[in-house]
């Protein structure tokens, strides 16, 4: 007797069952496999020989086999004490495509898919597929987007598979709506928010374009505009996108309770680390009684505070900020309790994103190492340090809790270009014709190190420079560095004579801080005053020859700044 895996019912896997019940299971023969090891296909059916077999047990079977996603059909057969599966092999995909997507490029939609050239064809996965590019779209704004799934058969069960798609327009923004604003006006609420209605000078702006994450970061971002104003019972109700029947634009309402608004009428600072008198502290309070509430000063005094108290050696505390509101009267109170928290310690330093840059180079800028007490000011001093740098365009770092008293550091960085490469020409009615030609490498060979090269020719001068610096030297914090140039110049018009000077310069540097460096140099040059005419000035004439001049310089350097990159203080 035979039965089919689609649809099969319960009486048919009894009947087979019961069939199998007059002797055990002596064989196992599975027809159909092409691809598939016949161990593999037992392995997953799960059923033994030597043993009757039941009705739940080929149901499990069935399923099994069914979810291993190898197959299309499959039928069980009975030949006495024999069980026979017939199976049919699901096709290879063998060219995978993308078809329409002007919008999203392939590397982004393959990314998404769980089809691949190479793997089993399945519909279940294929479906799954087309709801995965349907997102992709609709996360970049096209809710009018279709996908067809295109399979065309090939020989040795194999298919292609082809995702035609029509993206359809982006869905604009076509209306912004408040409901319960009394203190501000939509525009001025507008102005808060990342999404924008749609207009004609916004051509190249993605702000008018819908966004789901977008929609929700526009609720945190009224939050914190109406908490920066002293409205501390702000809440969004709702925030509802409505699509149009043409799939094209949104109508984007947000429904919002403003609340009371509230002044500071208490500061307090509380501790309960034995050590730390709170009267201190009150002077890194950002704020004053008779403020406005504003969560950002909030925030500020936190910072400022835990930053302070890691300078002094207090790195195991945090300030937590509670804030007490009197409805009825408009005031609140705001007290910062810092209290004590267990000692965590630096587990490891994780490095990414540095594909040219040593680890060493990013390392030894870091003012914490791996088993050193965990202190927030000195990962932020860190921070600070590597963007300084300037071999980065993105310096991200956050912690990990791995044990109840460990935590990784785990540093993101994305390099930017650190070579340069310059070459002009020009005239000048004092020198002529001019060229001149420039390269440097602020990260040469991915150690930190300088090196730079620039060579300028004139009709009357010519000079040459090059100049190489190891930031790290003999493994220090000492910066060393040499520079050698040349420079000619004939000054034959003017003076009838001719001019040339060759020398190099050492240099070393140390820091005192991580603000306060000083840079001391020492300059040694030949001069020479040559080709001197029988008519030119007895002065000049007294100083052909040559000359060795040598001297020491140097240079103070206080830097402040929060960020090498983008700085908003000092």
């Amino acid at each position: 007797m035979k039965f089919k895996l689609a649809g099969i019912s319960l009486l048919a896997l009894a009947v087979c069952s019961n069939a199998m019940a007059q002797g055990v299971i002596s064989n196992i023969n599975i027809n159909g496999l092409q691809r598939v090891e016949k161990e593999t296909a037992l392995s997953y059916a799960g059923i033994s020989t030597n043993k009757p077999v039941s009705t739940e047990e080929l149901n499990e079977a069935l399923k099994r086999l069914y979810d291993t996603g190898l197959f299309s059909d499959i039928s069980f057969d009975t030949k006495g004490n024999t069980l026979v599966i017939n199976v049919k092999e699901n096709p290879v995909i063998g060219v995978m495509a993308f078809d329409g997507n002007d919008k999203i490029d392939d590397k982004i939609l393959e990314s998404e898919v769980q089809s691949a050239p190479r793997s089993v064809f399945s519909k279940a996965k294929v479906q799954q597929d087309v709801q995965r590019i349907l997102d992709v779209y609709k996360r970049a704004g096209r809710y009018g987007v279709s996908v067809e799934p295109k399979i065309i058969k090939k020989s040795e069960n194999r298919v292609d598979l082809i995702f035609e798609i029509e993206e359809g327009p982006e869905a604009k923004i076509d209306t912004i709506n408040f409901i319960g604003n009394k203190h501000y006006t939509g525009k001025d609420l507008q102005s808060e928010i990342m999404s924008k209605e749609s207009r004609w000078y916004r051509l190249f702006s993605s702000a008018e374009n819908f966004d789901r994450e977008k929609m929700n970061y526009d609720q945190e971002l009224l939050r914190r505009f109406y908490n920066r104003h002293g409205y501390a019972d702000f809440a969004v109700v709702s925030a509802i996108a409505e699509l149009s029947r043409d799939k094209t634009s949104f109508i984007l309402t947000f429904t919002i309770d403003e609340g009371k608004r509230y002044t500071i009428n208490d500061i307090q600072i509380k501790s309960t680390v034995p050590d730390i008198d709170a009267n201190q502290w009150y002077k890194y309070v950002t704020f004053k009684t008779g403020n406005w509430y504003n969560s950002d000063e909030i925030e500020k005094t936190v910072n400022a505070l835990t930053e302070e108290l890691s300078r002094k050696g207090f790195v195991f505390v945090e300030v937590v900020p509670n804030i007490y509101k009197d409805r009825e009267t408009g005031k609140l109170s705001v007290v910062f309790d810092i209290k004590e928290n267990a000692k965590v310690f630096v587990n490891r330093i994780n490095i990414t994103g540095n594909t040219r840059t040593l680890d060493e180079v990013i390392r030894r800028e870091f003012r914490i190492s791996e088993g050193n007490v965990f202190n927030v000011a000195k990962i932020r001093e860190s921070r600070r340090n590597v963007e300084r740098l300037n071999y980065f365009s993105k310096v991200d770092i956050d912690t990990e809790r791995v044990d109840y008293d460990k935590a990784d550091i785990n540093v993101n960085v994305e390099e930017k270009s650190t070579g340069a490469f310059n070459v002009g020409v020009g005239y000048s009615t004092v020198n002529g014709a001019l060229f001149r030609a420039g390269i440097a490498e602020n990260n040469f060979q991915g150690k930190g190190q300088k090196l730079s090269a620039d060579v300028a020719v004139s009709q009357r001068t010519s000079e040459y420079d090059l100049s190489f610096t190891e930031p790290y030297f003999m493994g220090r914090r000492l910066s060393a560095g040499i520079d050698l140039f040349r420079t000619e110049e004939d000054y034959q018009d003017e003076g009838s004579y001719d001019s040339e000077s060759t020398g190099g310069r050492l240099r070393l540097g140390w820091n005192y801080t991580d603000d306060f460096a000083q840079y001391l140099r020492y300059t040694l040059k030949e001069d020479k005053i040559s080709n001197v005419d029988r008519n030119a000035s007895i002065y000049i004439k007294e100083e052909e020859g040559r000359y060795s001049n040598s001297s020491i310089g140097q240079t103070m350097v206080y830097d402040k700044r929060d960020s090498a990159i983008n700085p908003k203080e000092g």
